[in-house]
């Protein structure tokens, strides 16, 4: 390698300590060899309660309705043909006070007096489209063995000391009609077997009504480790049963989730209560790692792009996961064995001559190493619904690129799983293997010394496209017209290739892998030609990225580089000499002068309630003049922030604390805090009809 700072953070034949997001606040000056969860011991008046569906500041756009935190909302109909069964969303209030809840309505048509409707939440997608190597629409695809909840040890990473499940929550806000429903609860595992119970609710009154059901109180056998389904049945007549309900009816639906007696408090009082910083760190970190773990595929190991997507692979995220596990192994959250089982199961999957090629379909990154940002769903292909290649849209099998971004993140991951065992040769030889098949020598474009930014095996379908610059292997590299956006159709193939310009830490971490790739290396100029352009006011004194969203300052400089390297070698190439570290805590305070008082802005990427998804940044801090931030705060931001520790890591951990403290919606106890919410949806700046246009909004999901 040519660059001796270079050489020093690539290390990857050590292990490396830091922890996406958070551990590496964990490990400065601190060991935990017990390997203690630092959680709350148990408060007698507090119990744990698992949320399934919270639509009370719930997502703003119809395109998430039925869509449930873990998996998915859907109707049951004996008779769908004659007899009504549907849902929609519902608000009330004004402003802050704003509440929405699900309602489901039901009315019964068919002569049959067994006939039934109900309305379902699953665990996990209980069943999925897929698509054919034409674009054309493929077979349906049941997912009922795929990710079911252990009720009897909910948690999936070790020394949780087995939190179980006892009772079912249902709080039910009634529809005004002067009438008494008999509800049928059931729970269902992935064998179809249920188990259930009966509840009469009073639908007359004004009033929510929370409904507790011990698991003890249900009939029935199931296998409780692999639940799939929660339904709620409404029986037109059941004589076994004295079951009689009206014609129709119906009922709103504010909260349902699973309740643990006498675990560990994982509430968000009681996480917010932890006194030592480094306790907050840790709960927090826990929650995170669990739910990657939680959020995988079956057949390949790879991450899924969020909750609610269950149908989407993301290679970036994966590399995350990969990363994750020596430090979990560290901490005392997973055993060395599980650790390794995980981490291989996607090296051998990955680890494939065949999935790497040019063609349109069927492969998992292209003939020089570049990977798919999307996996997706080929049937034709490999057992099983996702078989990670890349991702196919109906009608467009040319829609997902392939990413020099998300190709570098899951390297990253590789490398780090693979010095966290380092005497396993196995998972060396996998390892280099994977690290080796990119042609990272061939990924840079002699104009400007910068990286290609991606690439597709074909011209877009509908042109001009955004791949038109073809590249010497076959494929087309992305691209840009002379005004910066896509090429015009009178440019084509004249157009220039688009590149990683300006600086980025997912550039960089690319730039690291090409230069110490032990097989296809190049040298340090990919590191140095990205523009190193300075902010203004706030951020005058920073190295400021395109579009200034927090995760470009972090991704490499909070998690992986070495804080004490001090400034690179700029001058010699150059350009102007950066001390990172230092630059994303410039950027930091940049942001804390931009924010409103006592509260902490970090913008980042965030799908907003109108389901556009933006990079969001403040001009000042960020290398793009129309750089937006519509209010949507998002707590991963801060998480990520800790990771520079000193300064930084009090006033983020302070501003997760003050989130925990004012809006425990935004915390889940598996999950950990969601991805994002907005104080107030009449601040928002509407682009689509939204749902409601005022109230705290809370999007239901975590990306891994």
């Amino acid at each position: 390698m040519r660059n001796k700072q270079l050489k020093n953070m690539m290390s990857f034949s050590i292990t490396i300590i830091l922890y996406i997001i958070l551990i590496t606040f964990l490990d400065i000056g601190y060991s935990n060899e017990s390997g203690s969860s630092f959680i709350q011991p148990r408060s007698p008046n507090i119990a744990t309660v698992y949320p399934i569906l919270d639509p009370r500041f719930w997502y703003a756009a119809s395109r998430h309705i039925g869509e449930s935190r873990v998996g998915t909302v859907g109707t049951v109909n004996k008779q769908p043909s004659s007899s009504l069964a549907e849902f929609q969303p519902a608000c009330r209030g004004s402003g802050n006070e704003t509440r929405c809840t699900l309602r489901f309505t039901y009315a019964f048509a068919d002569p049959d007096p067994e006939e039934f409707v109900g309305i379902s939440f699953s665990l996990g997608r209980i069943g999925i489209s897929t698509i054919n190597s034409d674009g054309t629409r493929g077979q349906d695809l049941d997912l009922h063995m795929d990710a079911p909840f252990n009720l009897a040890d909910l948690m999936k990473n070790a020394t949780d000391d087995g939190i179980s499940i006892e009772a079912l929550r249902a709080v039910l806000h009634p529809d005004g009609r002067d009438q008494t429903l008999m509800l049928r609860i059931e729970l269902e595992d992935q064998n179809r077997d249920k188990r259930f119970t009966r509840v009469p609710f009073d639908s007359s009154g004004t009033a929510p009504i929370s409904i507790d059901l011990p698991l003890s109180d249900f009939r029935g056998a199931i296998d409780l480790t692999a639940v799939k389904l929660v339904t709620i049945v409404i029986e037109e007549l059941h004589a076994g049963d004295v079951v009689s309900n009206p014609v129709e009816g119906g009922f709103q639906i504010e909260f349902l989730g699973f309740v643990d007696n006498n675990g560990p408090c994982l509430e968000a009082e009681c996480i917010v209560s932890l006194e030592d910083d480094r306790e907050i760190v840790a709960a927090l970190a826990r929650r995170d790692f669990e739910s990657l773990l939680r959020l995988v595929d079956s057949k390949t190991g790879a991450s899924l792009d969020r909750t609610l997507f269950r149908d989407l692979l993301h290679w970036g995220a994966t590399g995350w996961l990969l990363s994750a596990l020596p430090a979990a192994v560290n901490q005392g959250w997973i055993t060395s064995d599980e650790a390794r089982a995980v981490g291989v199961k996607i090296l051998q999957f990955v680890d494939n001559d065949d999935l790497w090629g040019d063609e349109p379909v069927g492969k998992l990154g292209n003939s020089r190493g570049v990977m798919y940002r999307f996996g997706g769903i080929d049937p034709n292909r490999l057992d099983g619904p996702l078989t990670g290649t890349r991702r196919l849209d109906v009608g467009d099998i040319n829609a997902i690129e392939a990413s020099i971004i998300d190709t570098a993140l899951f390297q990253f991951g590789v490398a780090t799983f693979a010095a966290g065992f380092s005497t396993d040769q196995d998972i060396q030889s996998q390892a280099s293997h994977i690290l080796n098949r990119t042609h990272w020598d061939e990924l840079v474009d002699p104009a400007t010394g910068q990286f290609y930014l991606g690439w597709k095996p074909e011209l877009d379908d509908i042109p001009p496209g955004c791949f038109t610059v073809p590249t010497d292997f076959g494929g087309f590299w992305t691209s840009r017209g002379e005004d910066g956006s896509c090429p015009s159709e009178e440019e084509g193939e004249e157009a220039v290739p688009l590149t990683i310009d300006f600086w980025t830490d997912e550039g960089a971490m690319a730039a690291i892998l090409a230069a110490g790739s032990e097989e296809h290396p190049t040298s340090p100029q990919p590191w140095y030609r990205m523009r190193r352009m300075f902010g203004h006011g706030a951020c005058m004194d920073a190295v400021v990225t395109f579009p200034g969203a927090w995760f470009t300052y972090t991704f490499l400089t909070a998690t992986y580089l070495d804080p004490t390297l001090g400034p690179d070698q700029g001058e010699e190439w150059e350009t102007v000499s950066i001390d990172w570290t230092q630059n994303a805590m410039n950027v930091f305070g940049g942001y804390q002068l931009l924010s409103p008082p006592d509260t902490l802005i970090l913008p980042d990427a965030v799908e907003l309630p109108d389901t556009t998804y933006l990079a969001q940044g403040l001009p000042e801090c960020a290398a793009d003049a129309d750089a937006k931030f519509t209010g949507t705060r998002t707590p991963y931001s801060l998480q990520l922030a800790t990771g520079l520790g000193d300064r930084v890591a009090v006033v983020a951990i302070a501003e997760l604390r003050q989130i925990l403290r004012n809006r425990p919606e935004v915390w889940d106890p598996i999950f950990g805090l969601l991805d994002s919410f907005h104080p107030n949806l009449a601040d928002f700046p509407e682009s689509q009809e939204l749902l409601r246009s005022e109230g705290r909004w809370v999007q239901q999901q975590v990306q891994p």
